[in-house]
């Protein structure tokens, strides 16, 4: 449970730095935008992903559509992979903004998902490499296996609506 000690640390004392104020915050994501697809900024910054999505920076996977911002947020690795599976990542978080989304939902994940792969991105390869990741991300935070189990069947019924 260290990883979840660690976590909450961590988000307590981003939350005490850029969760005042607002423009703060947004002057912050404007000093990490590294590029601009489809008129999204798409923002590198390893500290908030931790904070807000609670994936640490070891991990490929850490990204997300920040609606209120209107930017793509990603950590570093994920920026870094291989250029197929990180535009896949990048197309499925502009699918959340292009089609409205506010929340996580698991219909929303899949409509995403179609997006990205309607705009010629790999996402069974994305998917398959985000499965990996999250087996090793759930171990290294210390879950039971039974935890890991409950969360296989929402990223296997992506892949298979991809293959």
């Amino acid at each position: 449970m260290e990883y979840l000690e660690n976590w909450y640390k961590h988000q307590t004392e981003f939350m005490q730095e850029f969760g005042s104020s607002e423009e703060v915050f947004e002057q912050e994501l404007n000093k990490r935008v590294v590029t601009t697809i489809n008129d999204t900024p798409i923002v590198v910054w390893d500290d908030a992903v931790f904070a807000i999505l609670q994936i640490s920076d070891e991990f490929e996977m850490g990204a997300a559509y920040h609606s209120g911002f209107k930017v793509i947020l990603m950590n570093t690795k994920t920026w870094e992979m291989k250029a197929e599976l990180r535009d896949a990542i990048i197309w499925h978080e502009l699918g959340h903004k292009s089609l409205g989304h506010e929340s996580i939902e698991q219909h929303q994940e899949l409509e995403a998902d179609q997006f990205s792969l309607s705009n010629g991105k790999n996402m069974h390869a994305v998917l398959v490499h985000i499965r990996a990741e999250l087996i090793r991300m759930f171990a290294v935070m210390g879950l039971p296996q039974e935890s890991i189990d409950a969360a296989m069947p929402a990223i296997d019924e992506r892949i298979a609506a991809v293959a």
